[in-house]
């Protein structure tokens, strides 16, 4: 379409509400919006070779990375803050998140479901976005600088990729491959034969 409204803004505050208002069906027609959940995550996962990424995916990887950022933010709690009902509900969940993988689909999606609904703020302002940054080949210090009012400052934002790091090797093994091949080839050919040029990918 002219403009291209199919990639209007959807998380860019005010602004981006506004302008989605603006957009309008002509007469007799519908505008239709539909999204696939997990869509960049999934394939991701499926280049990296990665199963468990591929998995979460469809059941809520925002949650999986919540859960494990959760347990790094319980180890700078106080005592008091701790003894919170909030807290205590909070350990006693996550408190088997080593074995969480190794769980049936619907307990698994059980567990991702409650971080969800107990710790949204966490999940939308800091997982979703380091989740989606980092899939698409971002660094820490842009990730902070495109979300500064999710992170305290570029240390967090490396704290909290070494930990997707730390969770999913696969899928960054598979990125720094790609980025060396598309920097010695000046190509990089998809599936399904599609060229993509690129120029110099390594020099930033």
């Amino acid at each position: 379409s002219q403009p291209n409204v199919q990639n209007a803004p959807s998380h860019s505050g005010i602004y981006g509400k506004k302008f989605k208002l603006l957009i309008r069906a002509t007469p007799g027609r519908v505008i239709y919006n539909a999204d696939f959940t997990g869509y960049h995550a999934l394939l991701l996962g499926y280049f990296a070779k990665c199963p468990s990424y591929m998995r979460l995916s469809r059941f809520g990887i925002h949650d999986f990375l919540a859960a494990h950022m959760l347990v790094l933010q319980v180890q700078k709690l106080s005592r008091e803050e701790l003894t919170t009902d909030h807290w205590q509900s909070t350990m006693d969940h996550i408190r088997d998140i080593d074995s969480w993988l190794s769980l049936d689909d619907s307990a698994l999606a059980a567990k991702l479901k409650w971080i969800k609904l107990h710790h949204k703020e966490l999940r939308e302002l800091k997982a979703k976005r380091c989740v989606h940054g980092l899939g698409f080949g971002m660094g820490a210090k842009r990730l902070y600088e495109q979300n500064k009012e999710a992170f305290s400052g570029v240390r967090e934002a490396e704290e909290t990729k070494a930990l997707m790091m730390r969770l999913f090797q696969e899928v960054f093994r598979f990125q720094d491959f790609i980025v060396h091949k598309a920097h010695q080839d000046r190509k990089i050919i998809s599936p399904f034969g599609y060229v993509r040029r690129f120029y110099e990918a390594m020099t930033y």
